[in-house]
Formats: structure tokens, C-alpha cells, sequence
């Protein structure tokens, strides 16, 4: 119970040492600023040295300094029992990410547990079906290995022999027919500036006539709501063609039902059994050692943690991942699995699988954790480009460049080491050599916005809608209606100047960018700014960039 309770108070002083860096980075930031307003002329002249304007200054930036020296005296006696510990456990943590970028695991290879049976029966439905079409739904809770299975059918070799076109699209909670067609059009090589002035009924007829005469495979993955709509548009399109397929992939089995399919092609995964759970652990685990376990002690250990996953195979692959660079340490092992005993002592699976997830983001190295903590920001099943992510690292400054790599080098070692981690899944390049988009399964985006707001990473409520207030570090901007909220952060209505740092504009055009509300000379603290605009309104809006004075690090255009 201590060693809970101690934990417990980590993670306040952990929150609180975060506030206090942003609050000393945002001191050093002002006396920047206001260097740069003096050097460049900007007050009416010279301003001296002596001025009670830059006097006022001064004694204001020496109150701010002062009471941050009070709040580390303050967190450093409440741990004064536990930083002894520390730097060990940063050093071991370091070491591990070292073992676990040499032992990179596909997942294909990982996942082949357990599912063999299940893709063999779902492949005997869709080769021997003698109806016109074929709808077939797989039915099941949250990382029990849906998606993992549809994509292991498509990927047989007599399924793609039997298919001219493959379509695996993420449908998501909130399905827009127009994003979805896009997508389905790309995925058959469809260039996408031929798309974005097209709407939903040109896109409708674009897809049945790239479809054609010829048999395909669609897998709609991740369908939530129940809406027919969508459906019944999508539906249209698809030519009835003979022997055409539809897989459903959803955790309502009647969203398949209403979708068209029929008992005797609903597929329920079952949970991985002991024996195929502790395969697959092993396969993680012990890939230093062929997949096979170092010792007994070793192995009685990882039983009992594996139990605690409850035969889920996303909890097993994020847990074996996070254990993988514990080698053969009996000591860490029993670490472990008495954290995972002391975090939940009740036996409901939906909380053990929780804090399993939760227990990887714990074990991360300290350079990781921020940079994962970002993808509680992104909307559910959205893909972003490795790239862009890096970029937002870099100008928030969780990336810094080494003697031997420069930081956007740095940046996609991370990016490799939350894949190997199984925190986020990579999608390749046409040539498979590089992973270009990013995203992260559901339960542990549920995961990391629970922790985000536990850590005050960000502002939102418990489903990841964005909340902007005065003191929020970073939002996600979805709609002008959140840009009217930025103007209440400033200093004209509420004295608190904004503590803004990141402002990730989804849906955020020039239009919204040069709105009156969103006073940009009020954001001075903001690093990392994203936009979608034509490359032809650039100017415009460098220039009003440059005239706010913000301190900007980064500033990603979405071309359209």
C-alpha cells in the first residue's frame, strides 16, 4: 500500500515539476520578447535602461523567478524519500529502449497467435459463399484483435488471388461519407488533387465506376454508430458485382446486422486462451532469447503478469513490448507484476487491461512520454504524417539533436520506439521501407487522454474534446466556434496573458486564421502552429505571423 501511495505522490510532483518548467520556460520566453521589442524599436524610442516602464518589468520577472524557486524547494521536500531512486531507474529505462529498437517485432509475426483458425474460417466464407455478395461482420470488445484478424484475411494469398481491388478503410464514430470516399478512392490510386473539389455524389460515382466490372474486397473497420445513412450512400456505389465482399469490423454486433450480415457469416473472436496468450508473450518478451524463456523464476513471473491481461492481445503485445527490456532481471520482473497487483486488486478485466496500458506509458523513458502524450490530441482513428508529428516534437522541444543525429533524425528514432513499444501503429510506404502515417488504436488513445489530463498535457474532457481555457498549453482546433474561446485567454478579459504553446488548427483555414478573435500578439508563448490553406494566401499570412510577435518554432501549412 506505501509503495502505491508513493507512486501516487510521484505523479502529483511529476505534474507539478511539468507546470514548473513551462512556468520558467515562459519567463525566459518574455525576457526574450521583450529583447526583441527593444532591440527592433517597437516601443515609440529607445527605451533606457532606467525607464519605469522596463524597471516595472524587471521587478515583475524577479517576483515570477522568486516564486518558482518556492514551488522546487516545495517539491523537493515532499521527495526527499524518493529521489535516491531516481537516476537508476532513468538509467535502466534508457537502456531499454536501446534493446528494444535492436528488436524490432512486425506484426504480423507477433500476432500470428491464436488466429490462424479464425482466418481460416472467415477465408472458407468468403471463397466458397455462392450468394451475389457477401457481408461478414467480426464482432467483438476493444483489443481483442478485430482489425489484426481482417487484415491477416486479406492478406492470404488465395483471397488476393481471388480479388482485383482490396479497400481497408478506419470508418470511426463520427463517419463523414465525403472523407470516407476520398479515402477509398486513394487506396486504389485515385490521385488526390483530382478529389478535393468533388462532392459526395460525384465521389459516389467515381468509386462504382473505378470499381467497375471486377470483384473486390472492402473491409470497413472500426464501425461504431448504427446511422444507416452513410451506409445506404456507400451502399449505391458498390457494384453488384458476382462474389463482391464486405467485412465489417465493429464492437455492436448490430451495426453488422443492420449492415447485412446474417448470423452465419457474424465471426466472434474469443479471447486469447492461457496457452496462446503466454505464446505470444514470449514471442515479445523473450525475442533477445529466440522467444523462449532466460529462467523458471523468469517465467512464473511472466505468467502471472500475463494473466492480468486477461487474454486480450492488445494488452499482451503492449506489455510484452514494455517487458522485453527487462531481459532476464528477476528483480524487475517482480516489480512489475506487483505493480500491476497493487494498481487494481479487484478482478474486473476492463480495469486490469487498463492499467496494464497505463503501466507501459509508466515504464516509458522520460524523452518518450511527451511525445506520445501528443496523440491524445488527434481525433479517434486519425492519420498523421510522421513528418508533421516530428516537426511538433521538434518546435515543443521534446526532440534536442545529438553529436551523431540531427533532431528530425532523433524524431523518427522515437517514432520507431513507440511502434516497437506497440503505443502507435505505423502504416509503410509503397515501398515498405519507411513508415510515413501514424495512428493509435482506441483503447490506448482512451488511455492517453486520461493520463494527459491527469498531467495537465492538455485541455479536454474525458471523450478528448478540447476545452480552451487560460491556462491551456496546447489545443486541437476543430471549429471557429473554439477560435471565438481564444480571445477569453488573453489579457484584455481576464489579466492572464495565454499560456498557449501549441495550437493544432485540424480544420483551421486562412478564413479562421485571420479571424479578428484569434489575436495572435496575445499568443506570444506559442511554438507549434498548424493551418490548411492554399499555398497562394502564404503571404498573407506569414506576414500577420510576423506582426504578432509570437516566438512560432514550428508552423505546418496543409496544402489544399
Amino acid at each position: 500500500m506505501r509503495r502505491k501511495e508513493g507512486r501516487e505522490i510521484l505523479k502529483l510532483v511529476t505534474r507539478d515539476l511539468r507546470e514548473l518548467v513551462y512556468d520558467a520556460e515562459d519567463v525566459i520566453a518574455d525576457c526574450y520578447i521583450e529583447f526583441m521589442k527593444q532591440r527592433d524599436g517597437y516601443l515609440f524610442n529607445i527605451v533606457s535602461c532606467c525607464s519605469p516602464r522596463l524597471i516595472k518589468f524587471r521587478l515583475k520577472i524577479s517576483r515570477r523567478l522568486k516564486k518558482i524557486i518556492q514551488r522546487i524547494e516545495a517539491v523537493q521536500e515532499r521527495m526527499k524519500s524518493y529521489l535516491s531512486t531516481a537516476p537508476s531507474t532513468i538509467t535502466s529505462r534508457e537502456k531499454e529502449s536501446t534493446t528494444l529498437l535492436r528488436y524490432p517485432i512486425l506484426l504480423e509475426e507477433a500476432d500470428i497467435v491464436g488466429l490462424e483458425d479464425d482466418a481460416s474460417k472467415v477465408e472458407k466464407w468468403i471463397l466458397e459463399s455462392q450468394e451475389p455478395s457477401t457481408i461478414i461482420g467480426i464482432v467483438g470488445m476493444g483489443g481483442i484483435g478485430k482489425t489484426t484478424l481482417a487484415w491477416k484475411i486479406c492478406n492470404r494469398i488465395r483471397i488476393k488471388n481471388s480479388f482485383k481491388h482490396m479497400i481497408s478503410v478506419t470508418v470511426s464514430q463520427n463517419c463523414e461519407l465525403e472523407d470516407l470516399l476520398k479515402r477509398m478512392l486513394i487506396k486504389m490510386n485515385v490521385d488526390e488533387k483530382s478529389l478535393r473539389k468533388k462532392e459526395v455524389e460525384e465521389l459516389l460515382v467515381k468509386l462504382k465506376e473505378v470499381l467497375g466490372d471486377e470483384k473486390y474486397l472492402v473491409v470497413l473497420d472500426d464501425v461504431w454508430g448504427n446511422e444507416r445513412s452513410w451506409w445506404d450512400s456507400l451502399k449505391s456505389a458498390l457494384p453488384r458485382n458476382l462474389g463482391y465482399c464486405v467485412i465489417v469490423t465493429t464492437r455492436n454486433e448490430k451495426v453488422a446486422r443492420t449492415m447485412g450480415a446474417i448470423e452465419k457469416h457474424i465471426h466472434r473472436p474469443k479471447i486469447l486462451s492461457d496457452d496462446d496468450s503466454w505464446s505470444l508473450f514470449s514471442k515479445i518478451a523473450f525475442a533477445w532469447n529466440g522467444g523462449k524463456y532466460p529462467n523458471s523464476d523468469v517465467a512464473g513471473l511472466g505468467k502471472e503478469i500475463v494473466a492480468r491481461c486477461k487474454g486480450l492481445p492488445l494488452a499482451i503485445r503492449v506489455v510484452g513490448r514494455m517487458m522485453l527490456g527487462k531481459g532476464d532481471s528477476v528483480s524487475e520482473w517482480r516489480r512489475i507484476l506487483e505493480h500491476l497487483k497493487e494498481a487494481f486488486e479487484e478482478e474486473n478485466t476492463g480495469e486490469m487491461v487498463t492499467s496494464s496500458l497505463e503501466l507501459s506509458y509508466e515504464e516509458l523513458p522520460s524523452y518518450l512520454k511527451p511525445c506520445f502524450l501528443c496523440f491524445s490530441m488527434l481525433p479517434e482513428d486519425y492519420q498523421i504524417e510522421v513528418d508533421d508529428i516530428v516537426c511538433w516534437w521538434i518546435g515543443e522541444g521534446f526532440v534536442s539533436e545529438t553529436n551523431v543525429r540531427t533532431t528530425f533524425e532523433t524524431g523518427k528514432e522515437y517514432v520507431l520506439e513507440l511502434c516497437n513499444r506497440c503505443l502507435l501503429i505505423g502504416e509503410h510506404d509503397v515501398f515498405e521501407r519507411n513508415i510515413e502515417f501514424l495512428k493509435i488504436h482506441d483503447l490506448v488513445r482512451d488511455m492517453a487522454i486520461k493520463i494527459a489530463r491527469d498531467v495537465s498535457f492538455t485541455s479536454s474532457d474525458e471523450r478528448g474534446t478540447q476545452e480552451l481555457g487560460a491556462e491551456s498549453r496546447r489545443v486541437r482546433i476543430f471549429d471557429n466556434g473554439v477560435i471565438k474561446n481564444v480571445e477569453s485567454t488573453g489579457a484584455k478579459k481576464s489579466k492572464i496573458e495565454s499560456k498557449l504553446r501549441t495550437l493544432w488548427g485540424m480544420d483551421m483555414g486562412k478564413k479562421e486564421l485571420l479571424n479578428k478573435n484569434l489575436e495572435l500578439r496575445k499568443l506570444k508563448r506559442l511554438r507549434v502552429l498548424t493551418a490548411t490553406f492554399s499555398f497562394k494566401k502564404e503571404e498573407q499570412i506569414i506576414q500577420k505571423l510576423n506582426s504578432s510577435r509570437i516566438q512560432l518554432e514550428i508552423f505546418i501549412i496543409f496544402n489544399v
